[in-house]
């Protein structure tokens, strides 16, 4: 559901005239800092990263249901493949498996991930 701007918009235009008509230069100092927020924000929140690597793995059985968890250069963390991907990966132990994917990280923290293959299938 999308979040309508008005209700951040209404209350930033409310603080900027109220700062431009008690000082000129704290309106401005005002709007300034909010552009420099808006830029700092766009530049640093959903940075995607594309991965096309070697990486190690772990079999992660519960109950009947197997699946696979992964970690990427970075230490990033994540599940996915499919039950009959990791019996073959828990049957012929390779060390490491070739994941492609990307990543999605909000200034610095990993937030988001699509797997695109794991070992040459699709997951």
């Amino acid at each position: 559901m999308p979040v309508s701007p008005l209700w951040y918009l209404i209350p930033w235009l409310v603080i900027a005239y109220l700062a431009f008509r008690w000082r000129r230069l704290a309106g401005a100092v005002f709007v300034a800092l909010s552009v420099g927020f808006m830029i700092v924000l766009a530049i640093f929140a959903g940075v995607e990263r594309q991965y096309d690597e070697p990486m190690a793995y772990a079999v992660i059985e519960i109950g009947d249901h197997r699946t696979l968890c992964f970690t990427n250069s970075h230490g990033d963390s994540f599940t996915g493949g499919s039950a009959a991907l990791a019996e073959r990966l828990k049957r012929t132990r390779p060390p490491t498996v070739q994941v492609a994917m990307s990543a999605t990280y909000d200034f610095g923290s990993f937030r988001a991930y699509h797997i695109f293959q794991i070992d040459g299938e699709f997951p």
